[in-house]
């Protein structure tokens, strides 16, 4: 697989999977060299000037207009790492993490953030090699970035923490050692440089994506075949049904579904069995393309994101700047993701809806002539496997569908207060985007149980 180049300008979802999942190696651009290093030089020349700058020679939060000297400056930003990583549950699947540190890699290759070089290569060093960080889901706001999974990140970086390598969960000094990776230790600016941001969300809602546009795909094979089994009406998919109601993914959808059933013998026409379909079958260019013009938008939202600067502050070179702003807020992310939730539990709905009505609606009818004699000769033979078969289906349906409703409530509704009164609009982002990272194994289930 060739190396992937980060730039900190066109990483894409698909990248993000062949890194995470398929371990793909990155290399860092020269143009991105170039850039971390006039970054850091400014850092450098802001701490030996004295110069009053958030995060750099200021405490932080509360303690912002506390000046912080040369000499704590160290000690500051470790501090920083070790008490923000408090999260708590289960660890983030591997993938996950590997994509926090991928996206953070390309954050900080764009040279806003003041990191030095040798920091970044150090992450760039565990990614390649395998060190993963063991990083608890639970934890993140979302509205000063993603501070306790990024926290956990780092720590391994430092020695501190726990990681994965070749298949064991080791201390984190243990896993570095053993892929020949030195530990660092941290410099101005750089605590803040690496946990403040929206990477965790970000790796989690980029992941979701790729699994949602797989999803899609499946969505409508799914459906195709539910219209061989119930002789479906093709008249609805005509294509001047759908170019007078122009929705993109509407039309996709009907496309598709024309293509597929191209060559059955089982389809039919208007008036023939039936004069119309239910909604399930009928309606399914028109319900599936509404998924899929919600995930489109959430496929705009994440290649901003994926290639944005997210920390605080931020270093300008053209005057020396260091400014203290707000794109660590997981707000951009947290309404897109809750769309994306949205749009996979309806998708897993109208797969119900199919489901149920070939199963059971129909006592069976809907899986043609053998279905039907099969599920009756059970019914005769309780050694075949005993009466009501297609009735589990319903079962099932009705439970994963019911876990996918519940888990796409919209988060970002269920504010909480953060620790200080400047920091009181959070928004339950990583909430939200782990429920849409969620949601995907139980509408998989219902498209294809």
């Amino acid at each position: 697989m060739d190396k992937i180049l980060i730039t900190g300008q066109d990483l894409s979802v698909d990248q993000i999977v062949a890194v995470c999942r398929e371990r793909a190696v990155v290399e860092l651009s020269a143009e991105s060299r170039e850039a971390v290093l006039a970054s850091r030089k400014i850092v450098d020349d802001l701490v030996a000037e004295k110069q009053v700058v958030y995060g750099i020679t200021t405490g932080f939060g509360k303690f912002s207009d506390v000046v912080i000297s040369t000499d704590e400056c160290k000690d500051l930003q470790k501090n920083l790492i070790i008490t923000h990583a408090v999260g708590a549950g289960d660890p983030f699947p591997e993938d996950v993490a590997r994509g926090m540190l991928l996206l953070r890699i390309n954050n900080l290759s764009k040279g806003y953030s003041g990191i030095r070089l040798e920091t970044l290569e150090t992450m760039i060093a565990m990614l390649n090699k395998g060190v993963t960080p063991f990083i608890p889901e639970k934890g993140s706001l979302g509205a000063s970035g993603d501070l306790a999974p990024l926290s956990h990140m780092v720590l391994v970086m430092l020695g501190l923490g726990k990681a994965y390598y070749e298949g064991e969960l080791l201390s984190g000094a243990e896993a570095m050692k053993r892929a020949g990776i030195p530990v660092i230790e941290l410099s101005a600016k750089e605590g803040l440089a690496l946990n403040n941001g929206t990477q965790a969300m970000t790796a989690v809602g980029a992941l979701a994506l790729h699994d949602a546009k797989q999803l899609l795909k499946i969505a409508d094979i799914a459906d195709a075949l539910c219209f061989e089994a119930q002789n479906g009406v093709m008249d609805a998919l005509e294509d001047r049904v759908h170019a007078i109601r122009p929705h993109e993914g509407q039309g996709k959808t009907a496309k598709n579904l024309r293509r597929l059933l191209a060559d059955s013998k089982n389809t039919t026409r208007q008036g023939e069995i039936r004069v119309q379909d239910a909604y399930s079958l009928r309606c399914s260019p028109q319900i599936h393309g509404a998924s899929k013009d919600a995930v489109k938008y959430v496929q705009g939202r994440v290649d901003i994101e994926i290639n944005s600067v997210t920390d605080n502050p931020l270093i300008f070179k053209e005057d020396r700047a260091g400014i203290s702003g707000g794109n660590f807020h997981g707000q951009p992310m947290a309404l897109p993701f809750d769309f994306l939730k949205i749009a996979e539990a309806e998708l897993a709905n109208v797969c119900l809806l199919r489901l149920y009505d070939c199963a059971v609606l129909r006592g069976g009818s809907g899986l043609g002539e053998q279905g039907a004699r099969t599920s009756g000769e059970r019914g005769q033979h309780p050694e075949l496997g005993g009466p009501g078969g297609p009735c589990q289906h319903g079962y099932h349906c009705g439970a994963s569908g019911g876990g996918n409703r519940q888990e796409c409530a919209p988060c970002p509704r269920d504010g909480a207060h953060g620790c200080l009164p400047g920091h009181r609009y959070a928004r339950q982002q990583g909430t939200g985007t782990r429920h849409a990272g969620g949601i995907r194994p139980g509408a998989q289930g219902l498209c294809l149980p």
